[in-house]
Formats: C-alpha cells, sequence, structure tokens
C-alpha cells in the first residue's frame, strides 16, 4: 500500500510539472501573440510580425505532433 502511494505521489508530481510547463508555454505564446497583433507600421516591421507568427504556429504544430506534455518539459528544460 505504501509503494502504491508513492507511485501515485510520483505521477502526481509529473503531472503537475507537465501542467506548470503548459501553462508557461501557453503564457509565453500568448505574449508572442500579442505581440504580433498590431497591424500598424511600416512593412518591414509587419513583415517581422508575419514571420513571428509563422514561428509560433510552427512551435504549436510541433507541440501537437510531439505529444503536448512531452514537448513542454523539453521546451522548458531547454530554452
Amino acid at each position: 500500500m505504501i509503494q502504491r502511494l508513492s507511485e501515485n505521489a510520483r505521477d502526481h508530481q509529473m503531472y503537475n510539472e507537465a501542467f506548470h510547463a503548459a501553462a508557461r508555454w501557453l503564457a509565453d505564446m500568448d505574449e508572442r501573440v500579442a505581440a504580433c497583433n498590431d497591424t500598424c507600421g511600416d512593412w518591414h516591421s509587419i513583415q517581422e510580425r508575419i514571420e513571428d507568427i509563422k514561428v509560433i504556429h510552427f512551435i504549436f504544430i510541433s507541440a501537437l505532433i510531439y505529444n503536448f506534455p512531452n514537448f513542454f518539459i523539453y521546451s522548458v528544460n531547454h530554452d
């Protein structure tokens, strides 16, 4: 029984870590999207924002492909 409780506690800790990593990732993506939200400016600055959006899209698709929890933990630990 103690072993089972220990396993449950470890599983819960892993879940919490994945959850918090996902929350940090989503907050970061939200900041990046907000930074690209402005449609004013010269052609060059708008093109830079379009490129930033492409990067955000690539990161999001990569997270979907590589399984969210594992991707979040990897990306947080390797930034």
